[in-house]
């Protein structure tokens, strides 16, 4: 599994969409998620840290890479498989996806994901969904679970977390030209290539009032060059930055689950009738200060994002409506928003 896990992470550094799916046993040991291998044999909790591959260490090498976007499926059990050997052990946790990240679980906390005949039910459904055409990632999700929960006769309901920031489709969709032979794949528009007769020219210009003319079709081409030459690099620190925050972010949820694990030793001194009520209470504790720290990261991640976002939306509205003098001021005004940015 290590060994498969590391060839995944090569073919991850040469960019893309990152995609990782997983069937069989998870388990969680102190707040941490481990995928179980078929020929583990599970008898203690520590059979789970020595067998078992973290899954956090997954999801830190997908985002080490650097992609716009990684989707991870885990279809597997969220409850406890050997319950007569590890009783104190549970399923698969929450798991928070960073930014640009997708994980889908084929069940609920603390519940089963049925196994199926050829295929379990997740599978069969993703199966069928994923190849319909112009279906966002998140609708074909939600197409999945109807179809999961009828099959299971609501025994299994899937669940998933998500920060995309964008759309994702595993099958663009297709326009037809009529109802026997489809139609060419529409080849994506750039001002480098267009000319003033094309007619997508006024497909790309929607708002713009009275003809238009070659000077502006060339004048619109060099702020759309320009354009690329700021969101380049923008997009590139935007990237680092956020995984930077994030690592900082996980480094620090790090230091606070150590220091409630030094609180969860003091607790096991006092008296069985004491323990578990102090538990619950730390427990609580916990997962009050991780969400606090996680919507601090959240905050932080949006208002990052957030300029370039209004930016490109500027830009693109000027540009369309023909205001091509307050659209160069606009890219003025976005690199020096960017070189302020990356001094700060």
């Amino acid at each position: 599994m290590l060994q498969a896990i590391a060839r995944f992470g090569e073919q991850l550094d040469r960019d893309g969409v990152g995609l990782f799916y997983y069937a069989g046993h998870g388990l969680q040991v102190k707040g941490e998620n481990w995928l179980i291998p078929v020929d583990a044999d599970i008898r203690r909790e520590e059979d789970v840290l020595n067998y078992g591959v973290n899954l956090q260490q997954l999801l830190d090498r997908m985002m080490a890479a650097h992609n716009p976007l990684n989707l991870v499926f885990l279809d597997a059990c969220r409850n406890n498989p050997y319950p007569k050997a590890t009783r104190s052990l549970d399923g698969l946790a929450r798991v928070d996806a960073g930014l640009g990240m997708l994980i889908a679980f084929s069940t609920a906390p603390g519940q089963t994901a049925l196994d199926g005949d050829t295929n379990s039910p997740f599978a069969a459904a993703l199966s069928r969904h994923i190849p319909v055409p112009g279906l966002s990632v998140e609708s074909m999700l939600k197409r999945v679970r109807s179809d999961v929960r009828q099959a299971t006769r609501n025994r299994q309901i899937t669940w998933d977390n998500s920060s995309l920031e964008g759309d994702f489709y595993f099958k663009p969709a297709s326009h037809t030209t009529s109802s026997t032979r489809p139609a060419a794949t529409p080849t994506p528009l750039s001002l480098s290539t267009l000319t003033v007769d094309d007619p997508k020219v006024r497909e790309y210009f929607p708002n713009y009032q009275g003809p238009i003319t070659g000077d502006d079709l060339f004048r619109a081409k060099e702020l759309g060059e320009r354009f690329k030459r700021i969101g380049e690099p923008w997009v590139k620190w935007m990237t680092e930055t956020t995984q930077q925050q994030y690592s900082e972010f996980l480094r620090d949820a790090e230091a606070v689950k150590a220091r409630y694990a030094l609180r969860g030793k003091e607790i096991e001194r006092l008296p069985i009738s004491e323990q578990r009520a102090a538990s619950n209470a730390m427990l609580a504790e916990l997962q009050q200060e991780m969400a606090l720290r996680k919507q601090h990261f959240e905050q932080g991640m949006a208002q990052l994002s957030q300029p370039f976002s209004r930016f490109i939306d500027e830009f693109k509205l000027l540009l369309q409506s023909k205001q091509l003098d307050a659209a160069e001021v606009r890219l003025n005004q976005a690199e020096e928003q960017f070189r302020m940015l990356k001094l700060q």
